[in-house]
């Protein structure tokens, strides 16, 4: 009611704020002169002016309603070096995913900006607005947010790093890409298994594949004994793919040597065996194995696979004797 108070008040050019408003008003009132007689041109004008405030304030309105449930629930609005819960991000990721939806670029943008300060401090955030603006050929902005990430609120992280290279070498831009994974895997991502694999991967794209594997050696030492065994295993099946003339069997040694209860990196070496046709060392496989893996689970696969093969090339006896120890293992299992 106050509006149309005011716009009855206020001359038609008072009320237009822009040259492409006064075009749109002489657009509209000729395609309404079209339809209707006009007594009075000048509320007429007016009229078209107050209907498209109506459309906006409405729509304004309905904008505002869809995102308020999004909105109640951000709790911390600013920048704090404490984590969000699982609840808040939820919230985060649904709110974007909602906003993108909507296809306003500039909203979409708006509401990035406004989550990266509660979710500075979480890399999917950065990467999911840089891989927006990519989409809208920004790549310089794309560029600085991943930067950002990586330089001042998550520099202690190897993963941004990594998005930054790889964004660099999409773009064409190989030495700056191999430099930050060589000033990576020099620094804060030694021993980090996905800096060392990616950085890996990148290299065997340049074609790199000597200093790939010197990468592999070099690293190995560093890399954490949780991960040691998945590590020596990608580097062996690297060696088979980039240099199939390599002897694996030294790798395998000592990847079985210093990850002795897993059963992955047995039975790996197994088949790389049994590929080779020697049986007899198959078998001297399996048998290192169960006097090494002492995890129920894991020893029974091993014990299954050697009856298998027990089956073609062992005695009966031999084959009885492995039964039997699965037949305990799995009375011990259930007890």
């Amino acid at each position: 009611m106050a509006y149309q108070q005011h716009v009855a008040s206020t001359s038609v050019n008072d009320l237009l704020l822009s040259s492409e408003e006064r075009e749109a008003l002489d657009r509209d009132f000729a395609e309404l002169g079209q339809v209707q007689m006009i007594d009075d041109a000048e509320q007429a004008r007016k009229g078209i002016i107050l209907n498209w405030r109506r459309q906006i304030y409405t729509k304004t309105s309905t904008d505002l309603a869809r995102r308020l449930p999004f909105e109640l629930l951000i709790k911390r609005p600013y920048f704090h070096v404490m984590p969000l819960d699982e609840n808040q991000l939820n919230n985060w990721r649904r709110y974007l995913e909602f906003e993108i939806n909507q296809g306003d670029t500039h909203s979409i943008i708006h509401l990035f900006e406004k989550c990266l300060v509660s979710c500075a401090l979480y890399m999917e955030f950065w990467q999911r607005y840089a891989f927006f603006l990519e989409s809208k050929n920004e790549i310089e902005k794309a560029r600085y947010n991943l930067q950002k990430a990586a330089t001042i609120f998550l520099k202690n992280k190897p993963k941004p790093y990594i998005i930054l290279a790889e964004f660099e070498e999409q773009h064409g831009d190989i030495n700056t890409s191999n430099q930050i994974f060589y000033n990576l895997v020099n620094g804060i991502g030694k021993g980090h298994l996905e800096s060392v694999l990616h950085n890996i991967y990148f290299l065997t794209r340049q074609k790199n594949i000597e200093y790939s594997i010197q990468l592999f050696e070099s690293q190995r030492e560093f890399i954490d004994k949780n991960n040691l065994a998945f590590y020596d295993i990608q580097y062996i099946h690297y060696l088979k793919s980039h240099h199939s003339q390599t002897d694996l069997r030294q790798y395998y040694e000592r990847a079985v040597k210093d990850s002795p209860q897993n059963k992955i990196t047995w039975l790996s070496y197994v088949e790389y065996e049994w590929r080779q046709s020697q049986i007899e060392k198959v078998l001297e496989l399996f048998e290192r194995a169960i006097h090494s893996i002492t995890q129920p689970n894991d020893l029974m696969v091993v014990l299954k696979r050697y009856v298998d093969v027990a089956h073609l090339h062992c005695s009966i006896a031999k084959v009885r004797q492995l039964e039997q120890e699965i037949r305990q293992g799995m009375t011990r299992k259930e007890e």
